[in-house]
């Protein structure tokens, strides 16, 4: 649509130049946003969602290093291996889902050579998908995880170093525990917890509670970042029997993983580059400048092209068809001072008693019309 063509003569240079002007400014908008757009990218807004969604386990890795958990760094994989062919006799690396209640699940468990983490005893807790997507219900109380693991520290063979009768050598008194994003192969950060010595003499053991959560970011352009992290960590003291029969001391490992309330949390980029909502700003400047564009100029007239040309002489017969001409009366009409119906003054050539009525249509009633005399 050419504005400039709509208006007067006189003015079509100066609106030519300002409509020149003002589509020029379109262009540079549409372009200045586009460019805003494509920068804002690199650091968009984002969006973030509390949720108590209960959403999947991660696959639990307890890596044995030397000095957490393990003497030697030549150990480790003995270490590990002790742990889950369950050689200590007192106890077997084992993890169960909702214990003691009618959904519990146990957790398969095995040993593996982690790609950056070295020896690690698996538990594989995704396998968990009891109310998995649903809102976390306070009345299911047991869904949780509670992992035992023991092992020695010494490897298969070598009594430990650390982990003696009579005491606690100079070492490390924790390890490292790190929560395992199964399909994006993401690994946390790793858990400090501690860990117990099992002797003939031993009386108690660390309990240690961890409160898991997860954040998503869901960035532009690429994979989701699944960060799974400790919430809360906790060690209380749990009393046992003395056990007299144990003759080599050993390691143990009492945990319990639960997601917390409200520990979903969802972070999502906003993208700028939205194409629906640039043309509606565009779109909304056109109508602008179509709405302000008559304050600058008038508009040249021009009769509608589907409008048929009027005939003067027809309109005006058209007109008269419905008048009377004669001495024919109005039906209400009344003399002001008698009541009687008001007489019309009569031709010149009804006075002389010559006359001659021609009775044409009319759309109520037939009338009387006079002519002269030929």
């Amino acid at each position: 649509m050419w504005k400039p063509d709509e208006v007067v003569p006189q003015h079509k240079r100066r609106a030519v130049a300002l409509w020149t002007i003002l589509i020029g400014s379109i262009i540079f908008y549409s372009s200045y946003l586009l460019y805003k757009a494509v920068r804002k990218r690199d650091n968009p807004d984002a969006s973030i969602e509390l949720s108590n969604t209960v959403f999947e386990y991660p696959d639990i890795w307890v890596c044995l290093y030397a000095d957490y958990g393990c003497d030697e760094q030549e150990l480790e994989e003995e270490c590990m291996t002790s742990a889950t062919a369950n050689m200590t006799g007192w106890g077997n690396s084992s993890a169960v889902y909702y214990p003691g209640g009618e959904y519990e699940q146990e957790i398969h468990v095995e040993g593996r050579e982690t790609p950056k983490n070295g020896w690690c005893v698996e538990f594989q807790a995704s396998k968990v998908t009891r109310f998995l997507g649903e809102e976390r219900n306070a009345s299911y109380y047991l869904d949780y995880l509670l992992l035992d693991m023991h092992w020695y520290p010494g490897g298969l063979e070598a009594d430990s170093t650390t982990c003696v009768v009579e005491g606690w050598k100079t070492h490390k008194q924790w390890m490292y525990v790190f929560l395992n994003d199964p399909v994006l192969s993401q690994v946390s950060t790793g858990i400090q917890v501690p860990y117990s010595c099992i002797t003939n003499v031993s009386s108690s053991h660390s309990f240690t509670y961890v409160g898991i959560g997860v954040t998503i970011e869901d960035k532009l352009g690429q994979e989701p970042i699944v960060n799974n992290k400790a919430l809360s960590v906790s060690t209380a003291t749990v009393k046992d029997e003395v056990n007299p029969a144990i003759v080599k001391p050993y390691a143990q490992l009492s945990l319990q993983f639960q997601q917390e309330p409200n520990s979903l949390e969802v972070i999502t980029e906003v993208d700028p580059l939205d194409l629906a909502e640039m043309f509606g700003n565009v779109g909304g400047f056109w109508d602008l400048l179509m709405i302000i564009w008559p304050i600058f100029f008038v508009a040249a007239s021009r009769q509608d092209p589907h409008l048929k040309p009027r005939n003067f002489k027809k309109s005006v017969t058209k007109g008269l068809g419905g008048l009377r001409i004669g001495d024919g009366k109005h039906p209400g009409a009344r003399d002001d001072f008698n009541g009687s119906p008001q007489v019309q003054e009569r031709p010149y050539w009804e006075q002389e008693g010559k006359k001659e009525v021609v009775e044409v249509p009319y759309p109520a009633e037939k009338k009387k019309i006079p002519f002269p005399p030929v």
